[in-house]
């Protein structure tokens, strides 16, 4: 009994701390805000949903559900994600689907919070996210609440994370699976193949063969699910001119 009571003290202590304090200022007008919708639009609902709904009803990944929605050469780690909630409910639900996003969120608060060294700056990030419409829309909108990007910028966030730590490896495997939430993703990856060789070879450094041998796979096996299925490539088929013109190098 004293140790319960202890034990219940010392939880109500914790919610006292930075993070847990900051982390229910956010928590309650974010989950509010997200479940006061069910999910529409054209990117949310038209594309990475429907995905989630096809692969739910058919059971399977095939090449006749990935032509359903457009585009179809995108990856469909979000959309499969999706789908394995269903599965768990039992039905096809975009008003649940929403917890997805919502954690995702709060996984990025707190990844921004482990990253940061100094103190000061703790409080900066946890107040820029809680006030950057990009990242809340994302979570909150429903034209937006079902889309790919946050997943993605997660994954980014992990990624670039461990480099500033050193930690390569972990670094390969995030790139790797950020390519499979989105094509935007790619040249991340082969960026990272790429710096990983040059910078080898320009620093006279060991090559870390094992982050090379996940980065590989990954975008190997990237490009082998799409030949698979037989995906076309929308921004190699486009013309190139409209395409830099949508998305320019620098």
């Amino acid at each position: 009994l004293v140790a319960q009571i202890g034990g219940l003290v010392g939880d109500i202590k914790a919610i006292r701390r930075p993070l847990a304090f900051w982390l229910l200022i956010l928590i309650v007008p974010v989950t509010i805000a997200t479940f006061l919708h069910t999910p529409w639009g054209d990117d949310a609902y038209e594309r990475w949903l429907a995905k989630a709904n096809y692969f739910f009803v058919d059971g399977q990944i095939s090449k006749q559900n990935l032509y359903l929605a457009e585009p179809n050469d995108d990856p469909v780690l979000w959309p499969l994600t999706a789908s394995w909630l269903y599965h768990i409910l039992g039905k096809s639900s975009e008003f649940w689907v929403q917890i997805i996003p919502l954690v995702v969120f709060l996984l990025l608060v707190v990844e921004f919070w482990r990253l940061s060294d100094k103190i000061s700056y703790k409080y900066a990030l946890i107040v820029i996210l809680a006030a950057t419409p990009l990242l809340w829309g994302q979570v909150v909108l429903p034209e937006y609440s079902g889309n790919a990007d946050l997943v993605l910028s997660f994954y980014f966030l992990l990624a670039f994370g461990a480099l500033v730590g050193n930690q390569i490896v972990y670094a390969a495997t995030f790139f790797g699976i950020a390519a499979l939430v989105k094509n935007d993703a790619l040249p991340a990856l082969v960026g990272f193949i790429f710096l990983l060789i040059v910078g080898s070879l320009l620093t006279k450094t060991k090559l870390q063969k094992t982050a090379l041998v996940i980065a590989a796979g990954f975008l190997i096996f990237n490009i082998a699910w799409k030949a698979h299925y037989g995906l076309s490539n929308r921004f190699i088929e486009r013309d190139i001119g409209e395409v830099l013109a949508q998305r320019p190098f620098f």
